[in-house]
């Protein structure tokens, strides 16, 4: 066993694994501390943390080159997820991003932030010799699949994380500056037509981080108890679990916030 404990050791990022940790109990802490009906929450983000933490240990246990020669499965069996989701997905607050597995709920959009990069860092690799505009397309064909699922659920925030992420893996395999300029041209020129595909809550988040008080009952509710959170808080807040925004109900969706620190 504490062979075991020692190779572990050995492989993991100390500082990162500690930083990651940290967040977690501040997490834990913050989410005990809103008032809420948090006992099942809590109990809830406790087991979907420790199922994490098995997965982590595995992973670090495997060769990389072994995830590197699956690649292509592994990316084409989450594509094949998000597709699920679009069919038998759990719908929550308008939008389908889980599939449920028994007791745990699976986001297969996350999958993809980790099963692209690495699809597109294997594509590089086979054709590290004989890199070409038809390499750098297939690149961005594979990119835009998952983007596009992505979004149908809908889900731009994710979509945008997943395309950086692509485009981030094409940019370090040498893509002329040519090609990036002439693609930044092109998206700049199209976003009048993007804009107008949008949801219409998409273009309110747009529109709310430029003017929050333009709608401050509707689309800027939130971020404005955040200012005032704030502001009546001050450095160091009110205390634990005497937070007035929440205590007095001025926050009708607390809980999603709060698990923005356990992600």
């Amino acid at each position: 066993m504490s062979k075991i404990l020692n190779e572990f050791i050995k492989r993991i990022d100390g500082p990162l694994f500690s930083i990651s940790f940290l967040l977690i109990i501040l997490g834990l802490i913050t989410l005990a501390g809103s008032n809420l009906e948090t006992s099942k929450i809590i109990v809830n983000q406790i087991f979907n943390i420790s199922v994490g933490l098995i997965i982590f240990t595995l992973v670090i246990f495997t060769n990389p080159r072994i995830l590197f020669g699956y690649a292509p499965i592994l990316f084409f069996l989450t594509i094949f997820l998000l597709v699920l989701v679009h069919f038998f997905g759990i719908e929550s607050n308008g939008a389908k991003r889980w599939l449920a597995f028994g007791g745990l709920n699976l986001q297969p959009s996350e999958l993809i932030k980790i099963t692209l990069p690495l699809m597109i860092a294997w594509l590089y690799q086979n054709f590290q010799n004989k890199i070409s505009l038809k390499v750098h397309l297939i690149a961005i064909f594979l990119i835009l699949v998952p983007v596009y699922l992505v979004l149908l659920q809908p889900d731009l925030g994710t979509s945008i994380m997943i395309a950086l992420s692509g485009f981030l893996i094409i940019f370090l395999a040498g893509v002329s500056w040519r090609l990036i300029l002439s693609s930044l041209v092109i998206t700049i020129l199209s976003s009048p037509i993007i804009w107008m595909n949008l949801h219409i809550y998409q273009k309110n988040r747009i529109l709310n981080m430029l003017d929050p008080f333009a709608d401050p009952l509707g689309t800027g509710y939130h971020t404005i108890q955040s200012m005032i959170a704030i502001g009546s808080g001050g450095g160091f807040g009110k205390g634990w679990g005497q937070g007035s925004q929440t205590n007095l109900n001025f926050l009708p969706e607390a809980t999603p916030i709060l698990f923005l620190l356990l992600r």
